[in-house]
């Protein structure tokens, strides 16, 4: 019985909890975007922000005169400047 508590916690603090960290990074990157930041969505493309036409919509400049919509969802990384 106490090997299994001790084998439930290492599990908790080595698997769970870093995912835990990471997902609340994660919201916390995506509720501070604003135009401007320039960022690396899931699929690889680099772009800069330049509207939010819905709470769950980015719009991406990725080219002189090319903007696309992407799921909020779909931004990995902001890149620093």
């Amino acid at each position: 019985m106490g090997a299994f508590v001790v084998m439930a916690g290492a599990l908790y603090f080595i698997l769970i909890r870093p995912q835990q960290l990471r997902q609340r990074q994660q919201s916390e990157m995506l509720a501070k975007l604003k135009v401007g930041d320039r960022v690396v969505t899931a699929g690889g493309v680099h772009g800069t922000v330049v509207a939010f036409p819905e709470d769950d919509v980015v719009d991406l400049r990725i080219a002189e005169g090319v903007v696309i919509a992407i799921a909020k969802g779909a931004v990995t990384a902001k890149l620093e400047e």
